[in-house]
């Protein structure tokens, strides 16, 4: 069985059902914008479920995703949940599970408001390609705005 079908998380102890970050069948996912928040850069996907967003944190390597929702309330207020179903933080930390792949921490804005550890895989299962990534030091506000899915890997420089 694929671990995409089974009801625990991927170590088998974990229950997943009812959190939004979790591939299912018929979802289309279009890339609408970037948006810009008090520090974090917030990569937005519509699918047939809602809003997700995919944040940076432009001042660190580790925002957690109540710091970002907690930005996202204060520009969108209760249009917020309209705009995003679900948020993931791409954290500078790596996964237990995959040394060196960077740690992806997502808070649905309709459960429980816990956070959870997703993987780049759910993830690129959700959005039906690749998430970008951009390592902390190279988070470049404006090339992470022109970025588009099946862009090229962007050029940036560290500022100095």
């Amino acid at each position: 069985m694929g671990i995409f079908n089974r009801a625990a998380g991927e170590s088998g102890g974990e229950d997943v059902r009812g959190r939004w970050l979790t591939p299912w069948a018929g979802l289309e996912a279009v890339f609408d914008q970037a948006e810009f928040v008090d520090g974090y850069a917030v990569l937005r996907w519509e699918t047939d479920r809602g809003g997700v967003g995919l944040a940076h944190s432009l001042i660190d390597g580790n925002a957690s995703p109540q710091m970002v929702l907690r930005a996202l309330r204060l520009r969108h207020g209760e249009h917020t949940a309209g705009q995003y179903a679900c948020v993931v933080v791409a954290q500078a930390g790596t996964q237990v599970s995959e040394p060196y792949v960077p740690k992806l921490i997502a808070c649905d804005l309709n459960g429980d408001g816990k956070q959870y550890e997703s993987t780049w895989r759910q993830l690129a299962a959700v959005l039906g390609q690749p998430a970008p990534y951009w390592f902390p030091a190279l988070r470049d506000r404006d090339t992470i705005a022109a970025w588009r899915p099946g862009a090229a890997p962007a050029v940036c420089r560290p500022a100095m």
